[in-house]
């Protein structure tokens, strides 16, 4: 659990005057007796980060800004068009493109990723085999649905 910014600044304090993070600990332990009391890591953190910044507080970390250029985008987006079968992870690879980033430039494009599944052809030689299936069901159901019914499971 972290800890409050109140009890961050308690516990420098607190080794300011004793220089002992276990006696701090210990003292922690004694002032707020419902607070989740910090190792001796968390204390030798606490004490760490505010003599090289000053502050209690954590230090924002500052990441690389994520840039997709326009010129990027249309790479992109022509490798798909060249090779639609391909998939997002394939492409990063090729395009040595991070893989979020291929996501984001198809999304901007309004293209979404898709498998494309081929699937059995009803084929007329199959009606028979279909019709037994579709009475079987109808009378596992129990139910008479009339000539809608057998109608659901023939092809036009």
């Amino acid at each position: 659990m972290p800890i409050s910014r109140d009890h961050k600044i308690w516990l420098v304090e607190a080794y300011s005057v004793h220089q002992s993070l276990r006696r701090v600990q210990r003292l922690f332990q004694r002032q707020f007796h419902n607070a989740e009391v910090p190792c001796l890591r968390a204390i030798s953190q606490v004490v760490s980060t505010f003599r090289a910044t000053g502050s209690v507080q954590n230090q924002r970390r500052e990441y690389a800004p994520r840039v997709l250029t326009e010129q990027t985008r249309n790479r992109i987006v022509e490798h798909f068009e060249n090779n639609p079968s391909t998939s997002t992870r394939k492409a990063s690879g090729v395009l040595d493109i991070s893989k979020s980033s291929v996501h984001r430039a198809l999304k901007a494009k309004n293209l979404h990723p898709y498998k494309v599944i081929h699937v059995q052809k009803l084929q007329d030689r199959d009606r028979d085999a279909r019709m037994n299936f579709a009475t079987e069901v109808v009378r596992r159901v129990g139910q008479d649905m009339g000539p809608v019914s057998l109608g659901l499971f023939e092809s036009t």
